[in-house]
């Protein structure tokens, strides 16, 4: 990870899930920003991240066909400056999906139900969401 050894990918993991749940803690700006600005404030914002990075490597990365360090899911390197770019772009990436994309779920299904069917359908909803990671992780094992 931009020239990094040793334990880069425990670090750079460790940082992704601190981000991310120090910045969930945002639940608090739906109230006060309203939701349809925040939502799509951050659709915009990830957009540009991703491009940013797509166009980091793209314009800056070279095609390795055995996978950087023999590791066949990240077959794009890119040195210097621009890979510090890309991972700058992905954390910013996760800070602004936590802010507010990763909370639509658990604050819209709340709404939807009545009080006196909420428990059951928080439960439905919840176990929609983990069969759905579920169903992501064996389509695509090469996210992990």
């Amino acid at each position: 990870m931009a020239g990094s050894t040793g334990n880069a990918n425990l670090v750079s993991s460790g940082v992704q899930y601190a981000l991310f749940i120090v910045f969930t803690g945002a639940v608090f700006f739906f109230i006060e920003i309203g939701r349809r600005s925040l939502l799509i404030n951050s659709a915009l914002g990830m957009g540009i991240c991703q491009f940013v990075i797509c166009g980091v490597l793209c314009s800056y990365g070279t095609y390795v066909p055995g996978g950087v360090l023999g590791n066949l899911n990240v077959i794009v390197k890119v040195t210097d400056g621009r890979a510090h770019t890309v991972i700058a772009f992905v954390y910013l990436l996760i800070i602004v999906y936590a802010v507010a994309l990763a909370l639509v779920a658990w604050v819209y299904a709340a709404e939807v139900w009545s009080l006196e069917t909420r428990a059951m359908g928080m439960a439905l909803a919840s176990k929609r969401i983990g069969f759905s990671i579920s169903h992501l992780a064996y389509l695509f094992p090469s996210l992990w």
